[in-house]
């Protein structure tokens, strides 16, 4: 859902269709290397980075130094980012009015897909 629509939001003449079989097979890619990297959810990246580069950095042994998640380290990590793909509630609520015509069948694999990986997300999240 959400991500099809935001993709049609920066660019609404790109198939939708075409996107969500773009999507899963990109992530269908991450859960099969699951187990050689590090899964966050966009929450957990915008939220909580430091958490994030902590499992990373358990993960693999690893220094990579931060700082703690405050408003300072949010502009700095999203300040790469493009308007378009900033966390912003009002452009999510924007979202729910694009019409997306899906493939029930594809959606519903997209939707598992995601499911297993946030679940992964959120596990390794709680054990380190």
């Amino acid at each position: 859902g959400y991500a099809i629509r935001s993709c049609l939001q920066r660019d609404p003449d790109l198939n939708p269709d075409w996107a969500l079989r773009r999507w899963t097979r990109f992530y269908r890619v991450v859960e099969q290397v699951a187990d050689h990297v590090v899964i966050a959810t966009f929450e957990q990246t915008t939220g909580d980075f430091g958490r994030v580069v902590q499992r990373l950095n358990a993960r693999f042994g690893t220094v990579f130094h931060h700082g703690p998640t405050d408003e300072a380290l949010f502009r700095q990590v999203t300040g790469a980012m493009s308007k378009s793909s900033m966390p912003d509630p009002e452009r999510r609520k924007g979202l729910a009015a694009i019409a997306v015509d899906l493939d029930p069948q594809r959606l519903a694999v997209a939707r598992s897909l995601y499911e297993r990986l946030a679940a992964m997300a959120l596990a390794t999240e709680t054990t380190g």
